[in-house]
């Protein structure tokens, strides 16, 4: 077990939140998944991880909440399901 996981239960961790939504307001989309962005601007999912982590958070969660083949498939990135995530 890791040092991290072993603090689970015994004191508050902050963790990030609302990261797709964060990046569907700072980024211009046009209609493409936020999952996108992961491939197309990773500069920009970095620098908001980056912004969780500044504030204090100590756990961070991925951009893929919508990542799978059946959603990425209606804007024709189906095939890049895996690299997304």
């Amino acid at each position: 077990m890791t040092a991290r996981l072993a603090q689970l239960g015994k004191q508050v961790l902050v963790g990030s939140g609302a990261v797709g939504t964060v990046l569907r307001r700072k980024e211009v989309l046009a209609g493409i998944p936020v999952e996108l962005l992961n491939i197309r601007r990773p500069e920009a999912v970095m620098a908001l991880h980056e912004a969780y982590r500044n504030a204090g958070s100590r756990i961070l969660v991925t951009n893929t909440f919508a990542a799978n083949r059946l959603f990425l498939e209606e804007a024709g990135a189906a095939d890049r399901c895996r690299e997304i995530n």
